[in-house]
C-alpha cells in the first residue's frame, strides 16, 4: 500500500474529479486487499481487474493516457 501511495503522489491533483478518483482507487485497493487476504486467491483476478480499471480512470483524469497504454 505504501508503494501505491507513493506512486499516486506523482499525480498532481488537477481537479476534484481526479482527487476523487485517487481516493476511490485507494479505498478500493485497501478493500480488495482485505478481501483477498481473508477469502483467498479465488478473488485475486477480480481484485486485479477492478484495481486496473480504477487506476486507468486516475490516469485518464490526470492526462497520462499515453503512459497507461504503454504499460
Amino acid at each position: 500500500m505504501e508503494e501505491v501511495r507513493a506512486l499516486l503522489l506523482q499525480f498532481k491533483p488537477r481537479s476534484d474529479a481526479l482527487t476523487h478518483a485517487i481516493d476511490d482507487f485507494l479505498l478500493d485497493l485497501m478493500t480488495l486487499s482485505f478481501v483477498v487476504d481473508c477469502y483467498g486467491r479465488g478473488f485475486e483476478l477480480l481484485a486485479r481487474t477492478l484495481a486496473r480499471r480504477r487506476l486507468a480512470k486516475v490516469r485518464l483524469l490526470s492526462g497520462r493516457v499515453d503512459t497507461a497504454r504503454q504499460k
